[in-house]
C-alpha cells in the first residue's frame, strides 16, 4: 500500500518505505544483474537500462524527498555497479530524466540534437572535449 500526500501534517513517515535485510539482498542482488547487463550490453539497451535507473530515481525520491541526496546516491550506485565515470554516470541520470520526462509531458525536454549527443555520452561512446 502506497500513500501519497501533499500535506506535512498527513504524510506517512518515510522511514515506513524502509527496506528490511531480505529486501536489501534482494535489491543488492538485482543491482548486480542489471550491473551485468550494463556491462554485458556495452551500450546497447541504454534506454531499457536508463528506464530501470529512472525507477530508481522515482523509489529513492519517495523515500528520501531530497532531489540532490537522491541524484547523488544513484550516481554513486551506478559508479559503483557499472564502473562508469561520475560524468557518465550523471549523463545516464539525464537520459533517464528524459525518459521521465517524455512519460509525463509526452515529449523529449530537450531536441534531437542534444538527445542524441547525450545518449552518445551516457553510453561512453563520445567523452566531453575540454577546450584549453
Amino acid at each position: 500500500m502506497t500513500t501519497l500526500s501533499f500535506d506535512n501534517d498527513r504524510a506517512v513517515d518515510r522511514h515506513y518505505f524502509q527496506r528490511t535485510e531480505e529486501e536489501n539482498l534482494k535489491a543488492a542482488a538485482a543491482d548486480e544483474a542489471l550491473a551485468q547487463r550494463f556491462r554485458k550490453n556495452d551500450g546497447k539497451g541504454l534506454l531499457q537500462f536508463c528506464k530501470e535507473v529512472a525507477g530508481s530515481l522515482i523509489q529513492r525520491y519517495l523515500v528520501s524527498n531530497d532531489p540532490k541526496q537522491v541524484r547523488f546516491t544513484v550516481s554513486r550506485d551506478l559508479q559503483k555497479l557499472t564502473g562508469c565515470s561520475g560524468k557518465q554516470a550523471s549523463y545516464l541520470i539525464d537520459l533517464a530524466l528524459e525518459l521521465i520526462h517524455l512519460k509525463v509531458h509526452g515529449e523529449y525536454c530537450r531536441n534531437e540534437i542534444e538527445l542524441s549527443l547525450l545518449i552518445s555520452k551516457a553510453s561512453g561512446l563520445v567523452e566531453d572535449l575540454q577546450m584549453n
